[in-house]
């Protein structure tokens, strides 16, 4: 189930919550890593148990420039405890092109 592409996106998030949250967090950050519509991208990470695991998760999204940087900006937010540094560094760059950022999901 992983790795097929056909199943949507919420079904895989709501298998992964009934297994253990080990083996859920490794999922969901596998998931994050996909190629997904990007706000399921965000939802999985922010549903990762682990602390590292989901401030990994966030911290990928946050340096994927590809991304909205909206969802780069609440992917940064994310970050506690780890990778602080780097948090902020994105949160200066989203600060200094504020007309970037689109207000609508």
């Amino acid at each position: 189930m992983a790795g097929d592409s056909k199943v949507d996106p919420h079904e895989r998030i709501e298998a992964a919550k009934k297994i253990s949250s080990i083996e859920a967090d490794k999922f969901l950050s596998a998931f994050v890593q996909e190629t997904w519509e990007p706000w399921d991208r965000f939802e999985a990470a922010e549903k990762i148990h682990d602390p590292k695991m989901r401030e990994t998760a966030c911290l990928d999204l946050a340096l994927d420039t590809k991304l909205p940087d909206e969802l780069r900006l609440q992917a940064a937010l994310l970050i506690h405890d780890f990778y602080l540094d780097k948090k902020y560094s994105i949160l200066l760059k989203i600060a200094q092109n504020p007309t970037s950022i689109n207000h609508t999901r």
